[in-house]
């Protein structure tokens, strides 16, 4: 029943005035909903690995995250697991530092983060063929001369190479 006043012959404005009060409970739930999603990737321990030329590596590695202006690191333990910092984003940056190495890798989903995760450096011609259009990355004239990529373990990569 709607107990707004409105002209006798004119049912319409009951009508919209349902209908809007339908569509903000909508996108209220809509907005409560992907928050709950996002933040499901949050709060579960993940291993993280980094590899050069396809050889786990032992050096001690930082993991960076940035999202929304703010700088957060990740803590990692000795056995090579880490947490996820609760971060509010549909994505993130991500740096890996370890010795002489600094990775970044831009607009990451904050749920492909939601696995565990391989960071791998190649360093010669054949391990660079073993990602694909590597070569075609580079402009006419440059050759690649480095590649990094950042494995989710679901069967996607992010690929990021250095040509000169």
């Amino acid at each position: 029943m709607c107990i707004r006043p409105r002209p006798l012959n004119s049912g319409v404005g009951c009508l919209t005035f349902l209908m809007k009060r339908i569509f903000i409970a909508s996108l209220f739930c809509l907005a409560l909903a992907s928050t709950w999603v996002v933040s499901v990737a949050q709060g579960v321990p993940r291993k993280v690995e980094f590899k050069i030329d396809e050889k786990p590596t032992t050096k001690q590695i930082r993991i960076i995250l940035y999202a929304k202006g703010h700088t957060t690191e990740a803590s990692i333990a000795d056995d090579g697991t880490f947490i996820l910092p609760t971060l509010d984003a549909e994505w993130v940056d991500v740096r890996l530092v370890s010795g002489k190495y600094n990775l970044f890798y831009e607009r990451v989903f904050l749920k492909k983060l939601d696995s565990d995760l391989t960071f791998r450096v190649f360093t010669n011609r054949a391990a660079f063929r073993r990602l694909s259009d590597t070569d075609d990355k580079c402009p006419p004239g440059q050759s690649l001369s480095s590649a990094h990529d950042l494995d989710f373990h679901d069967g996607t990569q992010m690929v990021v190479t250095t040509c000169k």
